[in-house]
């Protein structure tokens, strides 16, 4: 982004006017955005503390789904071995093509979903709680993990008159330049808080013996909600007819599975 390109989108994002009584709410939220960004500089890669935590949390609340909703247990336990090479060798595969370290949670997501089906087909165990505790595992991972986005400032949104501001320190770890110190709409926590929302909503349903029903609802969920947060990115990268790479993929994903869904 050049200085003209961050010029116009600081001068753009000014003039958007306040509204009422809401300016006063927001600018708390972007006083606690700013002291979050600071607290987590003070730790060593923050991005895959909350990482790691999401997903310990994720994995503990995926097995629990699992039980609660009489799955197997030990298909489970597969998965949760064999995801790990799996997600790394994804990784490594990433890095080496794009020739720099990045993290594509869609990618992954569907990778644990692909060792899931695999393990239901290998073990002989009945799919869709296996699914739903996948499901719960990867929207309560991720709602941990974006904390870890929003506080170095990868997968950040447009300029904004309100939102998270990085400050230069980042720079050294990737973030751009010309846009420190600029507000940004703090997409990652709007990331969160849908696959929080989700997370809940999966795990309700399949406890109460709709398995199948929760994992739909979760992927569904977060396609659409994925396909709508990409608007608010600033670091889509290259588009076809409008739309980046991951919502092409959500598209296909729904054009692939939708009847398969309906029948």
């Amino acid at each position: 982004m050049s200085q003209t390109t961050r010029r116009r989108a600081t001068e753009r994002a000014a003039e958007r006017p306040a509204a009422g009584g809401r300016t006063g709410i927001a600018a708390g939220l972007d006083r606690r955005l700013d002291s979050f960004v600071a607290a987590s500089a003070r730790f060593d890669r923050p991005f895959r503390r909350f990482g790691a935590a999401g997903v310990a949390v994720g994995a503990v609340l995926g097995l629990a789904v699992v039980g609660a909703t009489n799955g197997s247990l030990a298909a489970a336990a597969l998965i949760l071995v064999v995801v790990g090479p799996v997600t790394y060798g994804l990784g490594l595969a990433t890095a080496i093509v794009l020739d720099r370290e990045t993290l594509i949670f869609l990618h992954h997501a569907l990778a644990v979903v692909g060792v899931a089906v695999a393990a239901a087909a290998t073990t002989g165990a009945e799919p869709g709680p296996l699914l739903a505790g996948t499901g719960v595992a990867l929207m309560a991972g991720s709602s941990i993990g974006r904390l870890g986005c929003l506080a170095v400032g990868c997968c950040h949104g447009r300029p904004a008159r309100h939102g998270v501001r990085y400050p230069m320190a980042l720079v050294a770890d990737g973030f751009p330049a010309p846009l420190v110190d600029l507000r940004l709409r703090p997409v990652q926590l709007l990331d969160a808080a849908l696959t929080a929302a989700l997370a809940v909503t999966g795990g309700l349903l399949a406890i109460s013996g709709r398995p199948a029903t929760a994992a739909v609802v979760m992927a569904a969920g977060y396609g659409l909600g994925r396909i709508a947060l990409q608007l608010q990115r600033g670091d889509r990268g290259r588009r076809l007819l409008g739309l980046d790479h991951v919502q092409w993929t959500v598209l296909a994903i729904a054009a692939w599975l939708g009847p398969l869904v309906v029948w």
